[in-house]
């Protein structure tokens, strides 16, 4: 989903770089590598990510804690609040929570 909405993106003349992360721990100087090549940062996973009221969780808390100060823009993609959730598929609950190419994309060509 990230690298098909980088692609379009892309194709509208935003260059755009997905990094896929599935474990941990990561290079000490990761996050001041992606401070100093990018201003936004958007990202992308599939479990309870919470709110600023309650403080992000997972990847999403991480990245933000790390980046804080650093001027980058942050975005978050993930399940706020499960209780309000459909959950027949995670297809319909990542909609639900606008975890789709259409969404990410928009929120990479904003200005």
């Amino acid at each position: 989903m990230a690298a098909a909405a980088a692609d379009s993106a892309a194709a509208q003349g935003v260059p755009v770089d997905v990094h896929v992360i599935n474990g941990f721990p990561l290079a000490d100087d990761f996050f001041d590598d992606i401070a100093a090549r990018y201003t936004r940062v958007l990202t992308l996973e599939d479990g309870l990510i919470g709110t600023p009221q309650s403080g992000l969780r997972g990847f999403a808390g991480l990245a933000a804690t790390a980046l804080q100060g650093s001027g980058i823009a942050m975005h978050h993609f993930g399940i706020v609040d499960p209780r309000i959730a459909p959950s027949e598929t995670f297809q319909e609950l990542w909609e639900h929570f606008g975890m789709n190419e259409a969404h990410m994309l928009r929120v990479l060509l904003e200005r």
